[in-house]
């Protein structure tokens, strides 16, 4: 329960497509199922189940605050909401096992969370700077290599660029 609410401050505290995009990268993989809440999680490829029927079938099944763990009995799936059958094949087919649930991040392979794999999953990709090498190397200020970089992107707040943003006037 802990992760769960440690996700939901953080998606909490960001703008709703940021909050999107971050539950598009991280799916909750089922173990036994009791720590994963069976509405609404993503623990379905498909996404959150409250998203996929009606938004009141929660609270009309008295089923609000159960966990996926309510639909296995004796270590298999079993249908004990009958609104669940459109969704039952996509259920039956995830495997169930003793170890706890996690949530897993998808833009990595071992689905462990590192901030180069997130960093690589937001950001757009382009080709290397060609002047790299002439601009840092050891020896040199970084201050200077700043300034240097800022000049050749055409990006140092001179006289015409402020003007240009309406921060000062000849």
């Amino acid at each position: 329960m802990y992760q769960l609410t440690f996700w939901i401050q953080a998606l909490g505290n960001m703008q709703k497509n940021e909050a999107i995009c971050t539950l598009e990268c991280m799916e909750e993989e089922i173990g036994n199922g009791h720590d994963t809440l069976l509405w609404y999680e993503p623990w379905l490829n498909e996404g959150r189940l409250v998203d996929m029927v009606d938004q009141n079938t929660p609270q009309q099944t008295h089923s609000y605050n159960w966990k996926v763990d309510s639909l296995i009995h004796n270590g298999a799936w079993t249908l004990t909401i009958p609104v669940l059958s459109s969704q039952w094949t996509s259920i039956s087919c995830i495997r169930i096992s003793a170890q706890d649930d996690r949530w897993r991040w998808k833009a990595t392979s071992s689905g462990d969370f590192s901030f180069s794999s997130a960093w690589n999953a937001v950001r757009e990709p382009s080709s290397p700077f060609e002047l790299y090498y002439v601009i840092w190397f050891p020896s040199t200020s970084p201050k200077m290599s700043c300034c240097l970089l800022k000049g050749l992107m055409d990006s140092l707040p001179t006289r015409a660029r402020l003007t240009q943003f309406g921060i000062t006037s000849y």
